[in-house]
């Protein structure tokens, strides 16, 4: 049986665990202790980080991305990337923007108001008003490509895909959770969250509530 290293709360987590119940692979989760003091998950992972997939012959696959394009090759059915070539190219390109771009930028957003502390985030009494104007630029640009990019479409990329996988932490959890003005201004993309967590996949396997907690 195939192990899964991960952490309930990690976006990256999330991505995995969609594409593991898309393709409806049993795995045995493990939620690591220790990671940089057990000598076991740092002979899986050099980087040391979840997610980490522990195949039946003991090799690790770690990063996200990989572990789902593997779950992809080696569990073709039901795919998770189209056909054609340029699409596939495409799914990619969507993913990376999400990972590469969008990402950080909601994550400039959280650090300004929230620092995380024992598995909750603490909202912070003075918030980094230049750092947040900074994620606020940087995510809206994105947010408008994407908004763009799914208009008129259910899937970003012909049907539900690793695209539409790799972008539902950011989409589905974080952005909500910062209270950005996804309806009102990013209508389509909004629209697509809406359908979209509303897959089995997705909503079964979706990360617990953030817990928030004042500065003290």
């Amino acid at each position: 049986m195939l192990t899964l290293y991960h952490f309930e709360s990690s976006p990256w987590c999330w991505k995995v665990r969609i594409a593991l119940a898309e393709k409806g692979l049993e795995y045995k989760p493990v939620i690591p202790e220790g990671r940089e003091s057990d000598p076991v998950f740092r002979r899986l992972t050099p980087i040391g980080k979840v997610p980490v997939l522990v195949l039946e012959d003991g090799t690790g696959i770690y990063e996200s991305t990989v572990i789902n394009e593997f779950l992809e090759e080696r569990y073709p059915r039901p795919p998770l990337m189209p056909a054609d070539p340029a699409d596939r190219a495409r799914v990619r390109m969507i993913e990376e923007i999400g990972d590469a771009c969008l990402a950080p930028a909601l994550r400039l957003i959280f650090t300004a108001r929230y620092r995380s502390e024992r598995g909750r985030q603490v909202r912070l009494k003075s918030v980094n008003k230049e750092q947040e104007a900074e994620g606020l630029r940087q995510s809206e640009r994105w947010l408008d490509f994407l908004n763009d990019a799914i208009e008129g479409q259910e899937f970003f990329v012909t049907t539900f895909s690793l695209a539409d996988i790799g972008l539902t932490p950011m989409l589905c959890r974080t952005a909500p959770f910062l209270d950005l003005p996804m309806a009102q201004r990013w209508p389509h993309l909004s629209a697509w969250a809406g359908r979209h967590t509303a897959r089995p996949s997705v909503s079964t396997t979706r990360p617990p509530a953030y817990q928030v907690a004042e500065e003290a």
